[in-house]
């Protein structure tokens, strides 16, 4: 029970320190709009129909970078500036710490993704072909795949120098493999087969049921299936990897263990992972 206490309290108090953060609320809020106003007009024409198409992948976008270069980012500068160090010298366990930026992170994610939603709404009229409890369902799987899995580079990060690099190599990859930032049906043969490895494809493919195809919550079970799966590895590889100070070195033989955990579920995915409707050319 002191750990869910814990962190709630952390959560809470990261929570009323990034609302009293103007450079926060930016972020947060005003920074992924930038992204919906130039896919919107460049990408789009302001059409509602096309913004409807562009949407799922947008929505991926936001979900990725924020996970990653947001809130994982948190976590290793508060460690670098030794935030972490005085924590440890509390009751607080190592897993409230990483629950705590977790449910920070869910919170803010999920507030910037309904005003993205609503701002698109209001302004272009995309047309929502399937329920948004639907859409709400799909939105916080991808979080639970996301936040955890972004976190496991603010665990491992060693300072706001070296983490970026290891983002960037994570998060570049799903941009464009995962039909995010181009539609997945142009993508050559063997590249999709690579992005039906990663949990921005299912993401996606999950976003698409619902915004363009109007499919039920039932048809989502296929990619909220594999997200939590990713969200569950996340977990995992926080709680083994998880450090109070950048100068502690990180258990290999932990490391190793958890990225075979990760190449197992990978190896699932590529043979199990539900058929992508989104590998086929509109109107097919």
């Amino acid at each position: 029970m002191s750990v869910v206490r814990s962190s709630l309290a952390l959560a809470k108090s990261y929570l009323i320190e990034n609302s009293r953060s103007r450079t926060a609320l930016f972020w947060t809020f005003a920074f992924p709009q930038l992204f919906l106003f130039v896919f919107a007009f460049v990408f789009a024409g302001g059409e509602p129909q096309k913004v409807a198409y562009m949407m799922p992948g947008l929505l991926t976008l936001t979900t990725i970078t924020s996970a990653f270069f947001g809130y994982s980012m948190r976590l290793v500068a508060e460690r670098e500036r030794g935030a972490l160090r005085r924590l440890r010298v509390t009751p607080t366990p190592a897993g409230a710490v990483v629950a705590g930026h977790m449910v920070h992170a869910m919170v803010n994610l999920s507030a910037s993704l309904l005003f993205q939603l609503a701002l698109a709404k209001a302004i272009f009229r995309f047309p929502l072909q399937g329920s948004f409890g639907a859409l709400l369902l799909m939105l916080l799987a991808g979080e639970l795949a996301f936040v955890p899995l972004g976190l496991f580079i603010g665990c491992i990060g060693r300072d706001t120098r070296s983490a970026p690099a290891l983002t960037n190599l994570i998060v570049f990859p799903q941009m464009f493999l995962s039909g995010s930032a181009m539609p997945f049906y142009l993508l050559p043969a063997w590249v999709q087969k690579v992005g039906r490895l990663l949990p921005a494809t299912y993401l996606n493919e999950g976003l698409q049921r619902v915004i363009l195809q109007g499919l039920p919550a039932a048809a989502l079970a296929g990619p909220i299936a594999v997200l939590l799966l990713f969200g569950a590895i996340g977990l995992v590889l926080n709680s083994l990897l998880f450090r109070w100070e950048s100068t502690d070195p990180l258990p290999f033989r932990r490391l190793a263990g958890g990225l075979a955990l990760l190449a197992l579920a990978l190896g699932a995915v590529a043979l199990w992972g539900p058929a992508l409707s989104m590998a086929l050319p509109p109107g097919s």
